[in-house]
């Protein structure tokens, strides 16, 4: 899986030149992602790039529609009165 993912990053770092790789999602804190990333797209990248992990908490996309919902309902009781 490494190299497949290591060499779709190559091309997307060969077309926006980015410093930086964040991972995010569900799999982004898995043990030895980021240095199996780092060493399939180290040899690909025509660039220099630093892959991480993200340190959003998993529960993230449940927070955000949470607040989403929270605000909908507000503005639609407060259009109501």
């Amino acid at each position: 899986m490494g190299e497949a993912v290591g060499g779709a990053l190559a091309s997307c770092v060969s077309l926006l030149d980015p410093g930086l790789v964040v991972l995010g999602g569900p799999w982004s804190d898995a043990p030895g992602l980021v240095d199996a990333l780092t060493e399939a797209l180290d040899p690909l990248a025509p660039y220099p790039v630093r892959l991480e992990s993200a340190v959003v908490r998993r529960d993230a996309p449940f927070l955000g529609a949470r607040a989403r919902a929270v605000a909908l309902a507000r503005e639609r009781l407060l259009d109501a009165v």
